[in-house]
């Protein structure tokens, strides 16, 4: 190919002008060590993509008002991620390197990542690098300090303007690191607004509707920092800040406006609205006649009290006793209830008046009360639980045969199991009444509960461990006087028409 000599001449011209250019950016990026280099309004405002110049990037090299050329900007995440990534940059004798991120007003609570890596030398040891993260006015946000080569890596959230610094410190040694850092943007909250009742079946005039934005986020902080604002047909309501979710009614069948504003911590809000179109009244009052409910299930509660807890220091133990007291309802049989009068009067809410006609259910109540040993021993770092049954010096009335073992020459009962209480009716619905005395008088807990162990169990060997209290002495003295009542109740929820 040949060319001519004003061909010749283009080509060299060319080539002459980029050999600024590129030693200008070369030194920018990886010749940190040099001084600052004084921009030109034109290197100020060149652009690295297509959506920003260097001026816009928060990121700074180690000099502060010199923008990284290689400063990239993505919005695949719905948010502005300015990146840097610094290549093999050495550090000896130097104790320390600072890297400057400049947050402006518009930026507050973008959030602040960096990440180091060292470089593998197959000539020398690696060094120790730590790395850290300081606010504009010197406080620590976060620090990454493992040992050895390790990689580090450091984020926060810029609540204030200003120059953060990462700071990579040489805590041992010397070689190469490669630094990655990010800035990415304070996203406003996302708001998801909800309505309950949806619009499939709205509530009518004068009933109960609930507006709920709790399901919100925030990448840069938890919804415990957020503002709600709620405001009705573009009025204000009056609401604690924190209030995720309201309640509300309305009195006539046009169309109302509900919306949210939700503001982060750094001022970024978001508002969504929804809006509701309550029903008319009717003009008639319902009957809807008698519900039957089928009820068979089997339901456990428990109530407690405790002691307060006993240490020995010297074995770290500590260890409290727990009297936990259990019932298990077994229902079986039907409800039968009715809502017969629905009365709609104009300005008030629906009035449903409800009656139970019958109940037809046979009731089954256990009753065991449990003792329980709780332990802590600081090598093992838990909480663990030894259940005993309830001991007694003479034998509880309601528990026909019960178990029984002699201690010290005095015989000594135990609540093994559960034990079946009396109940009685009222319309079908249950009532009980339990009244039992439990009587133990100076008895050491300690030996006791070895007893209880070995008798219990039938395991001889269970209770080596409690020679570990052997330093604990609670007399186990106290009369028992247990007084139980129970009623039931029931709680219907009608649903009137789907709604």
């Amino acid at each position: 190919m040949r060319f001519s000599a004003n061909t010749v001449l283009v080509i060299l011209i060319l080539l002459m002008s980029s050999v600024p250019i590129f030693s200008l950016h070369t030194m920018d990026v990886i010749n940190n060590d040099a001084p600052p280099l004084e921009l030109s309004e034109d290197d100020e405002n060149s652009f690295t993509s297509a959506r920003t110049s260097k001026s816009d990037s928060p990121i700074r090299t180690r000099t502060q008002n010199i923008y990284p050329s290689d400063v990239t900007w993505s919005s695949s995440s719905g948010r502005t991620v300015w990146s840097h990534f610094q290549d093999d940059y050495h550090i000896s004798s130097s104790d320390y390197h600072d890297w400057w991120i400049y947050i402006s007003s518009l930026n507050v609570g973008s959030t602040i990542e960096a990440h180091l890596n060292i470089v593998d030398d197959f000539w020398s040891v690696e060094p120790d690098l730590d790395l850290y993260l300081y606010s504009p006015s010197g406080a620590l946000i976060d620090s990454s300090d493992r040992t050895g080569d390790a990689s580090e890596s450091v984020i926060g959230v810029a609540t204030t303007s200003g120059y953060y610094k990462i700071r990579v410190d040489r805590y041992e040694g010397s070689g190469d690191y490669e630094l990655n850092r990010w800035v990415t943007e304070n996203e406003a909250p996302i708001v998801n607004l909800e309505k309950f009742p949806s619009d499939s079946w709205p509530p009518y005039e004068h009933e109960n509707w609930v507006a709920n934005a709790c399901g919100t986020y925030d990448y840069e902080s938890s919804n415990s920092n957020l503002d709600f604002e709620w405001y009705i047909d573009y009025t204000k309501r009056s609401t604690p800040s924190n209030y995720c979710w309201i309640n509300l009614r309305f009195h006539d069948s046009q169309e109302h406006t509900i919306s949210v504003k939700v503001t982060d911590p750094a001022g970024k809000s978001t508002t969504r609205y929804t809006y509701i179109t309550p029903r008319a009244f009717p003009d008639s009052t319902r009957d809807l006649g008698d519900l039957t409910i089928n009820r068979d299930y089997t339901q456990s509660s428990t109530a407690s009290q405790q002691t307060d807890v006993t240490s020995i220091s010297s074995l770290g133990l500590w260890a409290y006793l727990e009297l936990e007291y259990k019932f298990k309802t077994t229902i079986d049989g039907e409800l039968t209830y009715s809502s017969e009068v629905v009365e709609v009067e104009p300005g008030e809410r629906w009035k449903l008046d409800m009656s139970i006609h019958d109940i037809e259910s046979d009731y089954t109540l256990e009753f065991k009360p449990e003792l329980v040993l709780w332990y802590y021993f600081a090598e093992v770092g838990t909480w663990k639980d030894l259940r005993l049954p309830v001991p007694s010096l003479s034998p509880v009335d309601s528990y026909p045969n019960q178990p029984s073992f002699t201690f010290n020459g005095v015989r000594i009962y135990y609540w093994e199991d559960y034990v079946e209480v009396p109940v009685t009716m009222d319309n079908g619905a249950m009532t009980f009444s339990l009244q039992e005395e439990v009587a133990i008088s100076s008895v050491d807990l300690y030996p006791l509960v070895e007893e209880l162990i070995d008798h219990y169990t039938g395991n001889w060997g269970a209770s080596s461990f409690i020679n570990y209290f052997v330093d604990i002495s609670i007399p186990l003295e106290y009369n028992l006087d247990m007084d139980i009542t129970g009623l039931e109740y029931i709680d219907v929820i009608t649903s009137i028409d789907g709604g």
